[in-house]
């Protein structure tokens, strides 16, 4: 009998959840069909890169794994908003538009105020529960304004602009329709944000949008960011945004390392790395 491994690392791709990604592992090697997997920490739909995933009798460890620091790749769509903070929410035009990309240097300042610890309110569209409800049934049924929003601590140990570029308005709507039709129709209630994610709603949002803003350059900012577990890189997104003066969304995320991080002074190092 082959020894199983303790855990895997498995890559998921824009558009699946993690439990296709365990399915889809399971239906490709046979030899895990019957054994128990779970993931440890998630990521959004449409967030991509490294799931950690523990194998058999390693499940029931799961609160050893899900405080992983994390690394992650993630872009910046300056100049519109969204509900969720990423490209699958109701969007909304900033009545503010920047005229020009945001340069280095006024990134600089912005991105030494976020690091750090930090106190951060949860997304409303996420599943952190109050009062045995998760946030994102308030949000749906407009009840925020019922609860206090939730908070976790947590520390950006070191966040770089790595590039700007510039997306003109029909390839931008174009990307996103791609990626919001990059998920499965969701037909069970309790698996998705509303009615199949709200994309009809989405799909209706974008196309007028695009005919409002017509032929226009929007710029999309690229950042690494390490940090401890929990820090969520759509309210990052939103916070780099508003530095600017701008609205913001999340209009990409990929993680592409978990582990122990550790910053001694200047230095700066991964004990552990899955």
């Amino acid at each position: 009998m082959m020894k199983l491994p303790k855990y895997l690392i498995l890559n998921k791709e824009v558009g699946e959840t993690p439990l296709e990604v365990l399915d889809n592992f399971k239906a490709e090697n046979h030899a895990y069909a019957a054994v128990p997997l779970s993931y440890a920490g998630r990521l959004d739909p449409l967030a991509s890169g490294k799931l950690l995933v523990l194998v058999g009798e390693e499940c029931k460890k799961q609160g050893n794994y899900t405080a992983l620091d994390k690394e992650y790749e993630f872009e910046v769509l300056v100049g519109m908003s969204t509900d969720t903070g990423d490209v699958l929410g109701m969007a909304t035009l900033g009545d503010k538009q920047p005229t020009s990309a945001p340069t280095g240097e006024a990134l600089k300042p912005i991105v030494q105020n976020l690091s750090g610890k930090r106190t951060i309110p949860y997304p409303p569209f996420s599943s952190k529960t109050v009062n045995g409800t998760p946030l994102f049934k308030y949000a749906l049924e407009g009840r925020l304004d019922e609860i206090e929003l939730p908070t976790k601590d947590v520390e950006i140990f070191e966040i770089t602009h790595i590039e700007t570029r510039t997306v003109l308005s029909v390839d931008l709507f174009s990307i996103m329709r791609d990626k919001i039709e990059s998920i499965k129709p969701v037909t069970e209630h309790t698996k998705a944000l509303g009615n199949d994610f709200r994309r009809p709603e989405i799909r209706k949002r974008y196309s007028e949008l695009e005919t409002q803003t017509g032929e226009k350059d929007f710029y999309i900012l690229r950042f690494r960011c390490i940090c401890t577990s929990g820090t969520y890189m759509r309210t990052l997104a939103q916070d780099i945004a508003q530095g600017l003066g701008y609205e913001g969304l999340a209009f990409s995320i990929h993680r592409t390392k978990m582990g122990r991080f550790k910053k001694i002074g200047p230095m700066k190092f991964w004990t552990k790395l899955f």
